[in-house]
């Protein structure tokens, strides 16, 4: 009886040894590093695994919460991935190029709100907001002071979209005066000049 008891005390103290082991093993993995860059750099992989997802319309919930605080860089950067996981004949990629543009007008970089601008109306004709889209086109070419396209993109509101035109000729009226075009003088009709005369 005695033997068992000393065996099955043996059993444990082994048991024991071997968890104590396994913990030794394992648990570095799952404590915080020493160095603080190490857990910071970590930290934010697991932030961006949990908060990555391909899915397009979770992708741009997440950029509309960013702009919906201001955060126009998050909300560019959460644009880009948009854009990156649709295919193109998704009908949402031409309004998050236009989200985008936004984003980086809101940022005052107007050439590159203007390249993402023309990229997702060049290549998304039937994107559901257009004359959203060509407003913030003018606005971007007025904060240019590339007055005469600004002009041309109200007129071209106008045509599109009657029921913002009285939106567009408002804001059109507050551009500069256009210069208008010198029309080349015409000859006037020349009075003959005497010729020889025949005596």
């Amino acid at each position: 009886m005695a033997a068992r008891k000393s065996l099955k005390i043996a059993a444990a103290v082994i048991a024991l040894l071997g968890l104590a082991l396994l913990i030794y093993l394992a648990v570095p993995r799952f404590l915080p590093s020493k160095n603080p860059a190490a857990n910071k750099a970590s930290t934010q992989v697991l932030q961006r695994k949990l908060a990555y997802t391909s899915d397009p319309g979770a992708l741009m919930k997440r950029a509309a919460q960013a702009e919906s605080k201001g955060d126009w860089k998050g909300a560019l950067d959460w644009y880009k991935i948009v854009i990156g996981s649709m295919n193109d004949t998704d009908p949402r990629k031409g309004y998050a190029y236009y989200r985008k543009a936004y984003c980086s007008f809101q940022l005052q970089d107007y050439e590159q709100a203007q390249k993402s601008l023309e990229y997702g109306l060049n290549n998304f004709p039937q994107m559901s907001n257009m004359d959203d889209a060509l407003f913030l086109m003018a606005q971007i070419y007025v904060k240019q002071g590339n007055f005469d396209y600004a002009y041309k993109t109200y007129n071209t509101i106008i045509k599109m979209f009657p029921r913002r035109a009285d939106e567009a000729r408002k804001l059109q009226s507050q551009l500069p005066p256009q210069p208008q075009t010198a029309t080349p003088p015409q000859p006037q009709n020349p009075s003959p000049t005497p010729g020889p005369s025949g005596k």
